[in-house]
């Protein structure tokens, strides 16, 4: 098509889909809404599997030791902690430490109502876990009975951050089922991690704590945390190491181990294909609006185009017109339900506590499958120009 023919589709797509704009808001509001489906359910998905590796951030080391069975942290089985003998020995390991993750029943301090959450057990020594990167004053783990609360987690078990720093401590109670006494845990501090996918909140206690709770010995970890020394590669170092553990052991990256987790939640479980159907209704609802706005552009504009064809205008260029008003639609609409989808990003957020937030690779990936949606729409749309007849004028 000569550029001149393809400058004129482009203006006659933009004019038709101007003046169709102001009489069809609904059908543009049904695109916008489709594209915010998907941007809600793309980043609901994103932001749950990211809360699920939120503790993998946070290790203290580049190098991790698992079961070898390892898909999801809260899953994780014990191994025997003398199986890393040959790993502490490597000269490339500066330390290795480890890390106990228990689900732990316990009891609102204010309700009296029992709620679960992740128990994170560190030695306050050589903590699995970067105190900075969380904010922990690990050093109020070293008397027996305490522990760190996080003041990310959600309110279930009453206002514990707040007491803590109204009062500088509040005393909690374990709801362990079967027990008639059960353990007392004075909360002396907080810090900052967040919820996951499996649980509303986290508390860190040394082992002490954890061998007073459940009888856990400290001996019987469920991940190795190994800090390199300066300039060791992880990756080697991991390669290195495997060949020294037991087959029931694997050593990880962290890339890795969040790969693992997150294939878990994404394949193994139903929320991977619940997020995608959800995110393909909204590219559905899309194109049914955007063909509808397409069809409405075309039956207004039958006899201009009949017009046209008398002015042996070629079939290409009145695809093209339809081309153009298709992807003009979803130019519109995307970044419209990008601030849209934004906004409701900052309530879930509230509401929930997720990592949710809008980012421009999403944006511009739903907005380049818009505009597919809008093209293959416009292809469709283009056969009703068969009916500018230039015969019909007669």
């Amino acid at each position: 098509m000569p550029p001149r023919l393809l400058r004129f589709a482009i203006l006659l797509g933009w004019r038709q889909i101007a003046r169709r704009a102001r009489r069809s808001l609904a059908a543009f509001a049904g695109v916008t809404g489709g594209l915010v489906l998907a941007l809600m359910q793309l980043g609901f998905q994103d932001a749950l599997y990211e809360s699920a590796v939120r503790i993998h951030r946070v290790l203290a080391g580049e190098v991790l030791v698992a079961p070898a069975e390892f898909n999801a942290l809260p899953n994780a089985g014990w191994f025997e902690r003398g199986a890393l003998a040959a790993v502490e020995a490597r000269p490339e390991v500066a330390e290795v430490t480890t890390l106990a993750v228990t689900a732990l029943m316990l009891r609102n301090f204010e309700t009296r109502q029992v709620q679960p959450l992740l128990l994170l057990t560190v030695d306050p020594e050589a903590p699995a876990l970067d105190a900075h990167a969380i904010g922990a004053d690990l050093a109020l783990l070293r008397f027996n009975g305490r522990a760190l609360w996080d003041r990310r987690s959600r309110p279930r078990w009453g206002d514990v951050a707040g007491a803590v720093a109204r009062h500088g401590s509040v005393e909690l109670e374990t709801a362990l089922p079967g027990l008639l006494l059960q353990v007392p845990l004075t909360v002396a501090g907080t810090y900052a991690l967040g919820g996951s996918i499996v649980s509303l909140g986290t508390m860190l206690v040394a082992p002490p704590t954890l061998a007073a709770i459940n009888g856990q010995s400290w001996e019987r970890p469920n991940l190795a945390v190994v800090r390199l020394r300066a300039g060791a590669d992880a990756e080697a170092t991991a390669r290195a190491l495997q060949a020294l553990l037991p087959p029931h052991l694997v050593a990880l990256t962290r890339e890795e181990l969040v790969a693992r987790e997150k294939h878990f939640w994404r394949h193994d479980t139903p929320i991977g294909f619940l997020f995608d159907l959800g995110a393909l209704l909204g590219f559905a609802i899309c194109a049914i609006f955007t063909a509808q706005v397409l069809v409405q552009v075309v039956d207004e504009n039958l006899a201009e185009y009949a017009v046209l064809r008398t002015l042996d205008m070629p079939d290409r260029f009145f695809t093209a017109t339809i081309l153009v008003s298709g992807l003009l639609v979803a130019l519109v609409a995307t970044p419209l339900a990008g601030l849209l989808a934004g906004l409701l990003y900052l309530l879930s957020v509230r509401a929930t506590g997720l990592p949710l937030e809008m980012s421009l690779a999403r944006l511009a990936a739903v907005g380049a499958l818009a505009a597919v949606v809008a093209v293959l729409a416009g292809l469709g749309t283009g056969r009703r120009l068969r009916r500018a007849d230039p015969a019909s004028l007669l």
